[in-house]
């Protein structure tokens, strides 16, 4: 068996493992000033950064706490994939209802996508497809980054016409394709 060279060695794990960003509309609570204290009180105490690795925790938490959209999510995408792509919405602000819906915030989504350095992204729904538009700011971030693929797909919770739990199962067909690909590119 043949040895692993420096160069396999030296590569960064995202190389071999794809960086996934998954972008969902807003996050709801049914005590939004309570959650929105809580972060800031981190904020004072700890400052900005430990602020949004809390409200980043508290976005996975929700998702996959009991509602609607993470167990589709889970049933659709798989344990693994729900583990490992990094969740964000496209707005920061939360509402008080699951129906509650905020425009996209393309500087937020901007940011986001500078610091995660996504390979692929993924927008769940209509909101978080919008920040990703090609006239949005935060759109030419991402392709100057070069993501490997940019997949928008419905959201996990919609209804109507689309059916969620199909398109969720394309996006993990996709999403398992990308990772075999971008493993055997990064060698």
């Amino acid at each position: 068996m043949e040895q692993p060279n420096q160069r396999d060695m030296d590569l960064p794990l995202k190389q071999v493992r794809p960086v996934v960003l998954g972008v969902l509309q807003n996050q709801w609570f049914y005590d939004p000033p309570k959650i929105i204290a809580m972060i800031e009180e981190r904020h004072a105490r700890n400052g900005p950064e430990a602020a949004e690795r809390f409200r980043r925790r508290m976005i996975e938490y929700a998702l996959f706490a009991g509602c609607q959209t993470g167990r589709r999510l889970r049933e659709g995408l798989g344990e693994c994939w729900c583990n490992r792509i990094v969740w964000e919405n496209a707005s920061k602000r939360i509402g008080n209802f699951s129906s509650s819906c905020f425009p996209a915030d393309p500087d937020h989504i901007r940011r986001v996508v500078l610091e995660v350095k996504p390979d692929i992204v993924v927008a769940f729904g209509k909101v978080a497809t919008e920040a990703f538009n090609p006239g949005e700011q935060c759109y030419h971030v991402a392709k100057g980054l070069n993501p490997y693929e940019f997949i928008e797909t419905v959201h996990p919770a919609a209804r109507g016409l689309n059916n969620p739990m199909e398109e969720l199962t394309k996006v993990k067909r996709k999403l398992d394709f990308l990772s075999r690909f971008l493993a055997v590119e990064a060698k």
